[in-house]
């Protein structure tokens, strides 16, 4: 069986991305996203997602909008 997107899915990976210390674009190939898809394959119940189809929910999770990171201070000195 392949694995099918739900819209509960989508919040949960939106929720993933929120708590997330890098941007999204950064996150293939790290060891954050693979920590992500741990996290969201944890939390689910059935056919788990490939990292290929993880990547595509993190996508349209973050067309929800509200993931913008605040731009961090210049240091001073």
């Amino acid at each position: 069986m392949a694995y099918a997107r739900k819209p509960e899915h989508v919040e949960l990976a939106h929720d993933l991305l929120k708590g997330c210390g890098i941007p999204r674009d950064n996150l293939p190939y790290t060891e954050e996203f693979i920590g992500l898809h741990i996290a969201f394959c944890l939390r689910m119940e059935g056919e788990k997602p490939t990292y290929n189809e993880f990547w595509k929910l993190l996508c349209a999770a973050a067309k929800k909008g509200g993931l913008a990171k605040e731009p961090k201070e210049a240091a001073d000195g």
